[in-house]
């Protein structure tokens, strides 16, 4: 994740991001800030911005963006240019050096690494609620644990207690790995999911999983009919149906990248104009799909036909993904994902694929083992789970159980695995906003990139797909390099709601019999 910009470079050479702040600091009392005077923005933005690793120079160069984009919507008095909505950023940063900062965005005309003089600085005020889960004080000279469900839920209520908008988008930065991670936080451990990774605590660092995320939205009064318009994950291995089911409940659309995400991440003064351009939350969270297809395509191409192809290269090279799922569609497609595992589990193990293969060991062997052979989709090593996009899953049970399928296989098909495989690719459609891979379309060889040759959807607005969003196979212990692959962890039940909720994990368990506990 993040920019490469050969200016942080140039920058970072000769001022640090303590410097930074000691210039451009505007500490102000919250006598500034009265709730009842303020105005109720069009869109709020919450910025959960975690640089307390090697992301320290990228993310802070998107806070910047953010206040140069302000500029952009904003005369000079900051109140909305003719046309425009009016929009407020609130940032908890944390970098890699001491304080960590809560900030109110004002604009900037320069994106510089220097933040705005006029930009607000409440971290004495935030004090208590930044330091009270027992990390190092901030009025010290310490940082927040980013890595602390606590310090999420206390931004989250602080910003509702002073700030009022129609929209509210909460974006979290870091790094992130899918469902299933080495590290939890304060305790090195498997947890089952892990973002911002947090250096404030002795040698190693801790990290915040996917359950951390919904305990912390709940405590700040989320859930339950109370929603965030848009939760927006700007790391790497967001998008998979474990994480977005974990959020359904506490907003109504969800915006992440299925792979890597490249060198730049998002731009946030693209995000900012398109917020102050838009009138709908659907129309948000599309343009903003569409902004970071725009930056990216080309990226990092895969050429069908060449090398980029086998399974090997894919888990390296970034293919850029981005995706937008409307929450309220996410129970059906759950369910959906469930009645395919009961029938898999009921029968699964009884009906023949050929004479020497059951059905359960084919679809293991061939979609969902480390040992796959994969082609031109989206497969990742580099977690604690090997990742794989359901939709493309999906298109392949129902070819394998076809009677086309099946007899170009030499083996015998199954109509009911059929039908609930095209059900979960109809409820992945129905979820599925718009989508989008750095795909395309050779007019001389008539091939397509994934998304495209897959569905045959060429349309410009990136919608009506049933692909990017991932799903767990089996699970490896690649950080610990101990060799042990193709188990099941048993806090997927335990810690991920989409493990507690249908029957994926019972159906990993009868696929790859060993469970191991943490």
């Amino acid at each position: 994740m993040k920019r490469f910009f050969i200016i942080s470079l140039i920058f970072f050479m000769f001022t640090s991001c303590d410097q930074i702040w000691k210039q451009n600091a505007n500490q102000v009392s919250l006598d500034n800030l009265i709730l009842n005077t303020n105005p109720e923005y069009d869109w709020l933005v919450i910025m959960y911005a975690d640089g307390d690793n090697n992301l320290n120079n990228d993310i802070l160069l998107d806070v910047n963006e953010a206040e140069y984009g302000l500029s952009l919507i904003q005369d000079s008095d900051g109140y909305p240019l003719n046309g425009m909505n009016s929009v407020k950023v609130i940032v908890l940063w944390d970098g890699n050096d001491k304080p960590s900062y809560l900030l109110d965005l004002e604009q900037d005309t320069e994106v510089n690494y220097k933040f705005s003089s006029n930009t607000k600085n409440f971290t004495k005020n935030a004090e208590e609620w930044m330091s009270e889960d027992g990390y190092v004080e901030v009025g010290k000279g310490g940082e927040v644990a980013m890595s602390s469900y606590e310090t999420l839920a206390n931004l989250l209520t602080w910003v509702n207690e002073h700030y009022r908008a129609k929209h509210t988008i909460l974006v979290l930065e870091d790094h992130g790995t899918g469902p299933g991670y080495l590290y939890s936080r304060n305790i090195v451990t498997d947890d089952s999911r892990a973002i911002c990774q947090d250096y404030s605590e002795d040698e190693y660092y801790s990290l915040l999983s996917s359950q951390d995320v919904s305990t912390g939205l709940s405590l700040a009064g989320y859930g339950n009919g109370t929603k965030l318009d848009i939760i927006m994950e700007d790391i790497c291995y967001g998008a998979s149906i474990e994480d977005v089911y974990q959020l359904h409940n506490f907003t109504d659309y969800y915006i992440g990248s299925a792979n890597q995400v490249p060198g730049s991440g998002n731009d946030y003064t693209k995000l900012v104009y398109t917020l102050a351009t838009c009138d709908s939350t659907e129309g948000a969270a599309k343009q903003i799909l569409k902004n970071f297809a725009d930056d990216y395509t080309g990226f990092n191409p895969m050429v069908l036909g060449s090398d980029k192809n086998d399974r090997k290269e894919i888990t390296t090279d970034i293919v850029p993904t981005f995706s937008v799922y409307d929450c309220s569609k996410v129970p059906d497609l759950a369910q959906a994902v469930t009645e395919l595992a009961n029938l898999l589990l009921a029968e699964g193990d009884s009906r023949n694929f050929n004479s020497s293969t059951k059905y359960n060991d084919y679809l293991r062997d061939n979609f969902v083992k480390d040992t796959a052979n994969y082609a031109n989709l989206l497969y990742y090593t580099a977690n604690m789970n090997y990742l794989y996009d359901l939709g493309w899953m999906m298109n392949r049970f129902v070819y394998v159980s076809s009677e086309e399928g099946a007899a170009a296989l030499n083996g015998t098909a199954w109509l009911e695995l059929e039908t609930a495989s095209k059900a979960v690719i109809d409820a992945l459609r129905e979820a599925t906003v718009c989508a989008w891979r750095d795909s395309y379309y050779s007019q001389e060889s008539k091939q397509y990139g994934m998304y495209s040759r897959l569905d045959g959807n060429l349309t410009s607005d990136y919608t009506n797909h049933a692909f990017g969003l991932t799903i767990a196979g089996g699970s490896t212990d690649v950080y610990k390099n101990s060799g042990k692959k193709n188990h099941v962890y048993s806090w997927y039940k335990t810690d991920l709601a989409f493990g507690a909720d249908t029957t994926w994990y019972e159906l990993l368990v009868d696929w790859f019999k060993t469970v191991e506990t943490r």
